[in-house]
């Protein structure tokens, strides 16, 4: 059965193709600090965070800066449903978790399947850019408490906790 912590992705299939999916899927643990990709490595495997955050790093010339975060709204991993093998970004979990893990290539036989599953991965990807898009403009234009009030609303909004 869904529940009120599964992945919000998942939460936007039927019940059916959720629980049809989700078998194909492994439950694990996602400590402070993992890595779940590097910058110009390969992406071998999706996870669909159900709790934590993972932040999306942009590093340029050996500087970084976080670029975006992902809970359990979405996926990490998730432009493999564009055809993207390779991860632009690191990815790292900032506040430890679980996720739902599947390996790419299962993901996209999955998606063949049940192409809903691709629909709202694809989308969610459209919700990163917005979120990359502000954080661009707030960093750009916006004190360091304005900032810092931003990042911890959007902690906020991600993590397990009260409203």
């Amino acid at each position: 059965a869904l529940s009120d912590h599964l992945n919000g992705l998942l939460r936007r299939l039927s019940p059916e193709s959720a629980e049809a999916v989700m078998r194909e899927m492994s439950r694990v643990h996602l400590p402070l600090g993992f890595e779940i990709h590097r910058p110009g490595e390969p992406m071998d495997a999706l996870y669909f965070m159900e709790s934590g955050i993972t932040s999306l790093v942009h590093v340029v010339d050996g500087e970084q800066a976080e670029v975006g975060m992902i809970g359990r709204e979405g996926a990490v991993g998730s432009s493999v449903a564009l055809g993207i093998r390779q991860s632009p970004h690191r990815a790292q979990v900032q506040i430890p978790g679980f996720g739902l893990r599947i390996e790419a290539a299962a993901f996209l036989d999955l998606v063949e399947r049940f192409p809903a599953l691709g629909e709202v991965v694809r989308h969610s990807l459209l919700e990163l850019l917005l979120q990359v898009s502000e954080t661009a403009y707030c960093n750009a234009r916006a004190f360091a408490d304005r900032r810092l009030a931003r990042w911890l609303l959007m902690c906020h909004d991600r993590a397990d906790g009260p409203n």
